[in-house]
């Protein structure tokens, strides 16, 4: 329990506190399901409902106060009122346990695609350099030894911080976030001072939030002009054009540490003479901490550009450059990144499931993937609902330039009707190529058809959802794992049953 006063420290009231000062908090919740004795309510105005709304459901269930804004409630003892609640939510989520953030070294990775990787891969160079680690992502979260589910990408501030609490009540030294641009626009890392920050790349996505690319790219920028702490470490791939120089240029006005990381171009950091391999890409990796020769067990440039991503966060948070280079040989990639999924007893078709959502990610992953096919390569591949609709043209682009046959199908519908969503798509690929397009709105039936219509030598590339164990369809959501749906169809080819 922390007293009242002490999870208010840091938060401009816009009038009196009428309730004791030493009134014990135990937590802080946004969801009035959630409220219960001990805890602070904080009304947070959302994108679809206001938590004003709700602040009588909390105080019913117990909530000891709600924070809201000034002049919108009635009077009751019980509010606090404050200027901005929503931007007063960091502060009492780290308030109330403690302010975790401040006894750990961070790093924050951001970028349209490749953060859950290079997270992945940092945590575990630290790992591998003693150290103990809160990984926090979409892929799920590691705290410690200690495996939890994850609802976002980036955690609201509440669960971000009992996370980074419960880290540290297990040894934690340090944390790797995948910080998202949500979450920089909306302040949820607002009390996390990063030692070390990375963009790993950047390109269209998630306008239905922001509105326009500019506005997109401000969200990333604020985590190095905002979050990191002086004289700590900035990297940004090169590929990431003038997004990346920006980043780097927000970086400087705090440290000169401040690299660029590229693959076979001229990068502070850098690989060289790429060969890649059945199990991955050997290369010389040059850096104004050391150089030395790797072989990394992921496939393509990207993926290199992600590992040298890693460790230069992972360096930044003081792993021996040495050990670190080393460690790499011996790390994979996070589940649903190019992840292969096999049936005992059936040869083929390869088949990967891979998280590729946005045009540049769907066309990088074909590109990297087209090498190593000895037969034709075929995407599954979908949009999702209510979300950027300018991006489904491009995506369908992407994946007929890309590969041999496409089967255009659903991902995450939501309330949108799925067979508008697939004709968007397919809108944007050019008319004479559209015979190689199968249309099939079922995802299952999709990946079934794409499997068994597949020959032995042939490589199916399922799209979209990677890691992902749901579908998202109008008011339910149900389970859906590419990989489940994707062993079912191989093992239907191996038992002769497939139609």
């Amino acid at each position: 329990m922390t007293p009242l006063a002490r999870v208010l420290s840091g938060v401009p009231l816009a009038g009196p506190l009428r309730l004791d000062p030493a009134t014990p908090v135990e937590a802080v919740v946004i969801d009035s399901r959630k409220a219960g004795p001990g805890t602070l309510f904080v009304a947070v105005r959302g994108t679809r409902t206001d938590g004003h709304a709700f602040v009588e459901d909390a105080l019913s269930a117990g909530a000891v106060a709600a924070l809201v804004a000034p002049g919108r409630l009635p009077p009751d003892r019980r509010l606090v009122e404050t200027p901005d609640p929503s931007a007063a939510l960091a502060t009492v989520s780290a308030n109330v346990v403690a302010r975790p953030a401040e006894h750990l070294r961070i790093a924050g990775v951001t970028g349209t695609n490749g953060k859950t990787t290079v997270a992945h891969l940092a945590a575990g160079l630290l790992e591998a350099a003693g150290e103990k680690v809160v990984r926090l992502g979409t892929c799920g979260d590691r705290i410690v030894d200690v495996e939890r589910p994850s609802s976002f990408t980036t955690p609201f501030p509440p669960q971000l911080h009992r996370r980074l609490d419960e880290g540290r009540a297990r040894g934690a030294t340090c944390a790797v976030l995948e910080v998202s641009s949500h979450a920089l626009a909306q302040g949820r890392v607002a009390q996390v001072p990063f030692t070390a920050v990375a963009l790993s790349s950047f390109g269209r996505d998630h306008l239905d939030f922001h509105g326009d690319e500019g506005a997109y790219l401000a969200a990333k920028l604020r985590l190095a002009e905002t979050h990191l702490v002086a004289g700590g470490v900035a990297c940004a791939v090169c590929g990431a054009g003038a997004a990346a120089r920006r980043f780097l240029r927000a970086a400087r006005v705090h440290t000169d540490r401040v690299f660029s990381v590229g693959v076979e171009t001229p990068a502070d950091v850098v690989a060289r003479d790429l060969v890649p391999h059945e199990a991955g890409t050997a290369a010389l990796v040059e850096t104004p901490f050391g150089r030395g020769r790797v072989s990394i067990p992921l496939l393509g440039a990207y993926n290199v550009e992600n590992a040298l991503v890693a460790l230069v966060l992972a360096v930044g948070l003081g792993a021996p450059f040495e050990a670190a280079l080393c460690a790499l040989e011996h790390l994979g990639a996070p589940r649903g990144r190019l992840e292969p999924v096999r049936v005992e007893g059936v040869a083929g078709p390869r088949v990967l499931v891979d998280y590729a959502h946005t045009p540049d990610a769907v066309a990088r992953v074909l590109a990297v993937v087209r090498p190593t096919v000895r037969g034709r390569l075929v995407a599954v591949l979908g949009c999702g609902g209510d979300r950027d609709r300018g991006k489904r043209p491009a995506m369908g682009a992407a994946a007929a330039a890309g590969a041999d046959r496409v089967y255009a199908t659903s991902d995450n519908p939501r309330t949108e009707d799925p067979a508008r969503i697939l004709e968007a798509m397919v809108s944007g690929i050019p008319a004479a190529h559209r015979a190689r397009v199968v249309r099939e709105v079922d995802r299952a039936r999709a990946i079934a058809r794409a499997v068994a219509e597949a020959a032995v030598e042939d490589t199916v590339l399922v799209l979209g959802k990677g890691h992902e164990t749901t579908q998202d369809l109008g008011d339910r959501v149900i389970p859906f794992d590419d990989r489940v749906v994707a062993a079912e169809a191989l093992a239907a080819r191996g038992s002769g049953s497939a139609s």
